[in-house]
């Protein structure tokens, strides 16, 4: 749902509304652009971030999430973030296990988190685009970018007494 959402407060707090008295929640959501691993001077911006710095504004609650949360009937709201790679490049295996997933995952949904940019934002061609979006998944299968992606979670309980 990367993208898809650009209202989390209001999200959030009706799936708080549905839960019973003490029931739980998580929501958590990947923010962007990529940033990089490498702190031997060879970073490189992966195209796919350039082109979506143009428009992409911030579609995550999240890095504030639980500040938001306390306000909503929620007791003891909880927030972590971490850096997942993107591709198989990590030296530790799960890493590259969770790597080649979300890279896989991204590649996969490229056109589908893409098209409106490109094609209503920046007047691109549907041709245009599918030439870019070939060079953004190959660059993903390149090791050498060492790409991140900062994941933010949230998670916490609605109050017992809330609602009553």
């Amino acid at each position: 749902m990367i993208g898809a959402i650009t209202y989390w407060q209001g999200l959030a707090q009706k799936a708080i509304q549905n839960l019973e008295p003490g029931g739980y929640f998580e929501i958590q959501d990947y923010l962007y652009p990529l940033f990089g691993n490498r702190d031997d001077g060879k970073w490189r911006r992966p195209t796919y971030t350039n082109g979506r710095s143009i428009w992409w504004r911030r579609r995550s609650m999240l890095p504030h999430g639980s500040r938001k949360y306390s306000k909503m009937q929620a007791s003891s709201p909880s927030e972590e973030t971490r850096h997942v790679p993107i591709g198989g490049w990590p030296r530790d295996p799960t890493l590259k296990w969770t790597g080649r997933i979300v890279g896989g995952m991204l590649t996969d949904n490229l056109g589908g988190t893409s098209s409106a940019l490109f094609t209503r934002h920046l007047r691109w061609t549907e041709e245009k685009m599918r030439v870019y979006l070939a060079r953004v998944r190959k660059e993903l299968q390149d090791h050498d970018i060492e790409a991140l992606s900062r994941v933010y979670a949230v998670w916490g309980r609605k109050l017992l007494d809330a609602g009553l």
